[in-house]
């Protein structure tokens, strides 16, 4: 039966290629529990080398502590990083769900067919060298997905940097970033989920979010898409219990069909996917083909697609960024009602602007609370944007009190409180961070943010307790306007 919603009519062009055809693809989604929850794991192509891409996936897995098992194929050495090694996927005792394969392209093919052989579910190839290359690279990726279909075997990738699950510690991709910090680069674990075409993308996007104090639970790459597609993760993603929120990058959709049905199982689960896509130019597009061989649609239609199936669309990593920042704190709020606390006038004005574009309503206080607040500073603005004026700059309990007249009134079902430079100075923060963890934990229902420059410790800190955390205040806004939009859209159902 047709699902009658379509894509806009776009002027002289009516596109028709993003459409759900049939409800039956709503629930056509492919099992990828051996992907990103596997109960054991073949690294093919292991290194003895915890700094090599065969290595990094045995090290950090070890490390962390996963509890499935973990088997390296490399028939060259008897023991690899503390691990028993394996010749090949057919000396491992029991089954195994996923296999990465870190091999050069000249053995890919004999690795899949091991994989093939030995009953895996998942193959996941770091191995590049093929679509993205030109036709003969073409020719080469469309055996594997041959032998692997022939096989029963899923392909995630080839040209892909992975995937981990933080809950699980299992860590089956090559990055460096979790060095960071020390070796303390590892995000928290978290309910939003990462889906990326790219894997330097993707990896970008979970630092982004990291350093936020946003917690990524699950993560991965797909590459040049030769089997598993980012509408395979987001539809799986839409479906786990365990993630909230999605994030995605991708640079061209290979089945338009299957993507709006992602989107539309996301949304009919009341799971915001935040998408951000490259390629809405000529130049975009010709990166996109050498890059993952993807082929970039038109912009406008792809735009039009994607708001109507209820995704959200970012404008760049740092706009993603903060949308999820924002939509992680878990609070919808019940109206686009929009209260702004702030301790600089020009700052106020700035988001008040930033207000209206996101189609936020900013009404002001009732004269007996505007009364409280000029009670507090008699030269304060009492006006919504509020302007506790310099006092506010010096001395927590102002803004704060502030944010109680605020709060009690209950007109606003957002608050955002601007603060500047202050989250970095450490006699204000220790009023101000356990005097705002207790004014969410009293109005649970108001979604809460912060705008003010804070260490990545302190933003975590307040992310844990779902306060969202802006440096750029009109970014803030903009955030906070797409959850707000997103929960009124999904009240009205």
């Amino acid at each position: 039966m047709p699902i009658q919603r379509q894509l806009v009519n776009l002027g002289t062009e009516t596109e028709v290629a993003l459409r759900v055809k049939v409800i039956k693809k709503l629930t056509d989604v492919p099992d990828l529990q051996p992907l990103f929850s596997p109960r054991s794991v073949a690294v093919i192509g292991a290194s003895t080398d915890p700094r090599k891409f065969g290595g990094f996936p045995i090290h950090y897995t070890t490390t962390r502590g996963y509890k499935g098992g973990l088997f390296p194929v490399n028939p060259t050495v008897k023991t690899l990083q503390g691990l028993q090694s394996y010749a090949g996927i057919g000396d491992i005792p029991g089954k195994v769900d996923c296999a990465i394969v870190s091999v050069p392209a000249s053995r890919a093919e004999a690795a899949i067919e091991d994989c093939v052989a030995g009953g895996v579910r998942i193959a996941v190839m770091f191995s590049a060298g093929y679509a993205e290359t030109g036709k003969a690279g073409a020719r080469a990726q469309r055996r594997l997905v041959d032998i692997a279909r022939a096989g029963g075997l899923r392909l995630l990738g080839p040209n892909c940097m992975g995937v981990f699950n933080r809950p699980l510690e299992f860590y089956g991709t090559f990055t460096s970033s979790f060095e960071h910090y020390g070796g303390d680069g590892f995000p928290r674990a978290g309910r939003t989920g990462i889906v990326s075409q790219s894997g330097a993308i993707g990896i970008h996007l979970m630092v982004l979010l990291r350093d936020r104090g946003v917690g990524t639970g699950k993560w991965v790459t797909t590459g040049n898409q030769s089997d598993i597609d980012v509408s395979d993760c987001v539809a799986w993603l839409a479906g786990d219990p365990e993630t909230d929120t999605i994030v995605l990058y991708l640079e061209g959709v290979p089945d338009g069909d299957r993507f709006a049905a992602a989107l539309a199982r996301a949304d009919k689960a009341g799971k915001p996917v935040i998408v951000l896509k490259s390629g809405t130019s000529e130049a975009g597009a010709r990166a996109t083909r050498s890059h993952t061989a993807s082929l970039a649609g038109r912009d406008a239609v792809f735009d039009g697609a994607v708001r109507q199936y209820g995704a959200i669309r970012a404008t760049s990593m740092e706009d993603l960024a903060s949308i999820a920042s924002a939509f992680d704190a878990g609070i919808r709020p019940a109206a686009r009602t929009l209260g702004v606390v702030s301790i600089s006038g020009g700052a106020g004005a700035l988001m008040a602007d930033a207000a209206a574009d996101a189609e936020l309503r900013m009404p002001d206080l009732a004269l007996p609370d505007r009364q409280k607040l000029l009670d507090i500073v008699p030269f304060c603005s009492p006006l919504n944007p509020i302007d506790t004026a310099g006092p506010g700059m010096t001395d927590m309990d102002i803004p704060l009190g502030f944010l109680d007249v605020a709060l009690q009134s209950g007109k606003y079902a957002t608050l955002a409180l601007f603060l500047t430079h202050l989250g970095l100075i450490d006699r204000h923060w220790e009023k101000l961070a356990p005097g705002l963890i207790a004014r969410a934990k009293e109005y649970p229902d108001v979604l809460l943010a912060l705008s003010a420059t804070a260490t990545r410790e302190r933003q975590a800190i307040m992310a844990a307790a779902g306060i969202p955390v802006f440096v750029e205040p009109v970014a803030a806004i903009r955030a906070l306007g797409e959850v707000a939009g997103f929960a009124e859209r999904h009240q009205r159902r």
